[in-house]
């Protein structure tokens, strides 16, 4: 990719046909050479479009401008999606056809939890939580799941408890719905509440509950 303002050689060009073709000299074998410039946002977004895009390649050249002798080396052609997919053997799944996700289920019990707790107490709170399965088993008929829910101070237990626990339980009765939705099982879930201080802060804690590695 040339920058249209440098020549490659030291000296300042605004002529793309030149740009080009010195770069070409410099860069014989380089598949596509596009005289643009990065301090204009719109040419940096068709680029990114180009990259990641996956569709209509050749659009997306277009939408760059039009072909400059020399930015494709002699022979070379871009293909189209259909043109690319006849060439790429198709290979085995990764993964069963009825699979929905990689994770554990132990993982995707927590998320759901989690997810619940967000659409309930919404607005800061839900940030500030986390939830831990401490405990999961399983038969055919049956999952039984031990969540912990943390927060960061002793006023958020209070708001994730409730008066009289009331909020808790409409958590629970949400994500044990949900969790049996999921698993297409009875759920037994038994949810609590802890304060761990600061614990969005803590490195420590935060790489015991999978957000850091090392």
């Amino acid at each position: 990719v040339n920058f249209v303002g440098d020549d490659g050689l030291g000296r300042r060009t605004t002529d793309r046909v030149e740009a080009v073709k010195k770069w070409r000299s410099i860069l014989p074998d380089a598949l596509c050479i596009l005289p643009i410039s990065a301090q204009t946002g719109e040419n940096v977004g068709l680029l990114r479009k180009l990259i990641f895009g996956r569709s209509n390649i050749q659009g997306s050249f277009r939408d760059l401008g039009r072909p400059i002798a020399g930015m494709f080396p002699k022979g070379e052609k871009t293909l189209g999606d259909n043109e690319i997919l006849g060439l790429v053997p198709e290979g085995e799944p990764m993964y069963p056809k009825d699979s929905l996700t990689d994770r554990t289920e132990r993982f995707v019990a927590g998320e759901i939890i989690r997810g619940v707790v967000f659409e309930q107490l919404r607005k800061e709170v839900p940030y500030a939580c986390e939830v831990i399965v401490n405990g999961f088993t399983e038969s055919p008929t049956l999952r039984r799941v031990e969540a912990l829910i943390v927060v960061e101070r002793t006023s958020q237990k209070g708001l994730v408890i409730g008066k009289g626990g009331a909020k808790v339980k409409e958590i629970g009765v949400e994500a044990r719905k949900r969790l049996g939705e999921w698993f297409r099982v009875k759920v037994h879930l038994d949810l609590k509440v802890k304060v761990e201080k600061e614990w969005r802060r803590n490195k420590g804690v935060l790489k015991q509950y999978g957000y850091e590695e090392g």
